[in-house]
Parts: structure tokens; C-alpha cells; sequence
């Protein structure tokens, strides 16, 4: 039990890990914290997940296709929006983030609905598979 527990809490901490480097990484080179940055990472899931769904791909092309999504929309972001403000303030900018998250927030709503979704699994369900002693 105890290896399981384990297993499941580095998965969730490098997942946390991850955010939280992109955060780190965004407002050293900015200085601007990017409040979108989880509903990007949203977006971006909810891609991966269209495509295993809506378009029955394997994993491997659902995280391509989201991983492209999510670099276009940051430099589209970063880009079309950020750098076109007329001498932006850095309260400016803080603000511009908020409203790119309600936003990319907004639409995941209208297209995706506020149900919760499950990825399907990458092996079958009644399959146990073992690594090192944790099923």
C-alpha cells in the first residue's frame, strides 16, 4: 500500500513540479505573473482530450496536438496581445492576464461544458500493470 501512495503522490507532486516551474520560468523573463497560465494548461488538456474523444487518436498524437496548441497559444497570447499595448504599465499587463483567464475560461465552458471529464485509459482497465512491486 505504502509503494502505491507513494507512486500516486509523486505523479500528482510532479505535476504541481511542472506548473510551477512554467510559472517561475514566465515572470523571471517578464516579471509579469501570468495569471493564465492554468487555464492555458486547461485548454491545452482539453485539446488532448478532443482528440482521444471526438477524433479517437492514440496518446502519443493527442499530447503532439496539445503541446503544439499550447506553444501557439502562449506566443499567440505573448504576441498578438501583450506586446501590441501602447506603453503598458505593469498593472496593465497583470490585468491583460486576468482577462486572457476569463477568456480562455469563457470558452472552455461554451465548448466543453462545466462537466467534469475523464481521460480514458491508456491500457485496459481490468489490466494490472506492475512496475517495481506497485500495481
Amino acid at each position: 500500500m505504502l509503494p502505491q501512495v507513494l507512486a500516486s503522490g509523486l505523479s500528482a507532486g510532479s505535476i504541481y513540479a511542472l506548473m510551477a516551474l512554467a510559472l517561475v520560468i514566465t515572470y523571471k523573463t517578464t516579471e509579469v505573473p501570468n495569471f493564465a497560465q492554468g487555464d492555458m494548461a486547461m485548454v491545452s488538456a482539453f485539446i488532448a482530450y478532443t482528440f482521444l474523444t471526438d477524433f479517437e487518436t492514440g496518446f502519443i498524437v493527442a499530447f503532439g496536438a496539445a503541446l503544439v496548441f499550447a506553444f501557439f497559444l502562449g506566443v499567440g497570447f505573448e504576441g498578438l496581445l501583450l506586446r501590441r499595448m501602447r506603453k503598458p504599465t505593469h498593472l496593465n499587463l497583470i490585468i491583460m492576464t486576468l482577462g486572457f483567464t476569463l477568456a480562455l475560461f469563457g470558452f472552455a465552458g461554451w465548448k466543453w461544458g462545466a462537466d467534469q471529464r475523464q481521460f480514458p485509459f491508456p491500457v485496459s482497465a481490468n489490466e494490472v500493470i506492475r512496475f517495481g512491486g506497485v500495481s
